[in-house]
């Protein structure tokens, strides 16, 4: 016989309203009588529902009620017939309304929602990322001849550019960033805090590199010898304030 994904299993139990009624006839008391009754079937009789339901086609119907038995906290149908079966109100609730009772208990409805957050990511949430951004022998080469002719006055020679390109490596690796993300995920919304630390600034490793070179001494004191004959040119007190401090 076909079962349908998940099977139905063994056990036993009380009697299960499966909704309708049928008539009845017989004696109360002395009077004899006609009346509804609930259609109650033993619990064990249910077990293979689902099976026979779908071995004969009822898809959507199996998927139906499996669907309302997780959403009232069962983990399979037997368990959801066997509580059925013990339902008081029995007499005038069928299964399919006793589930539909029991998933809107808040408890079960509390349960659910943190078993949903559980498997979807909602909730708390901290995150941490560390990156390292290398700069590439073009872009490493590139800084280097423009800050050597800020610095220096002159292009970054073959042998300064490889020098340069190792020890920005290596400073770069040594200096990752890191980016931490926190806050809670929510089904209609998430509220998010980004935080970045780190990082490093290849221009400004590049500028002490730079003057750290043997002739950067020289080329500073003469550039600020300049700047101050030029100042000497346009102003002739230039050289005077200088001394004195007020420029």
């Amino acid at each position: 016989m076909a079962t349908y994904p998940g099977g139905s299993g063994g056990g036993s139990g009380g009697l299960v309203n499966v909704g309708g009624t049928t008539s009845w006839t017989g004696y109360n008391g002395s009077s004899l009588v006609t009346e509804q009754r609930p259609n109650l079937v033993p619990a064990s009789a249910l077990y293979t529902r689902l099976d026979e339901m779908y071995a004969a086609g009822q898809v959507e119907q199996v998927s139906q009620l499996i669907d309302l038995v997780k959403a009232a906290g069962f983990t399979s149908w037997k368990a959801a017939v066997d509580a059925a079966a013990l339902d008081p109100e029995k007499g005038s609730r069928p299964i399919e309304d006793y589930l539909k009772w029991h998933a809107s208990l808040p408890g079960v409805q509390a349960l659910m929602a943190k078993k949903s957050n559980a498997g979807s990511g909602y909730g708390p949430f901290s995150q941490t990322d560390t990156s390292i951004d290398l700069s590439s022998e073009s872009q490493a080469a590139a800084i280097a001849d423009q800050v050597w002719q800020q610095e220096l006055g002159r292009r970054a020679s073959e042998s300064e550019i490889k020098a340069f390109q190792k020890a920005l490596d290596a400073a770069q690796r040594q200096d990752p960033s890191v980016t931490q993300q926190s806050g809670t995920r929510a089904p209609h919304s998430s509220t998010t805090t980004t935080t970045r630390t780190g990082g490093f600034d290849p221009t400004r490793f590049a500028t002490d590199f730079a003057q750290s070179r043997p002739d950067y001494a020289e080329t500073y004191a003469a550039t600020s010898f300049m700047s101050l004959l030029d100042r000497a040119i346009s102003n002739p007190n230039a050289v005077d304030q200088a001394i004195a401090g007020k420029l």
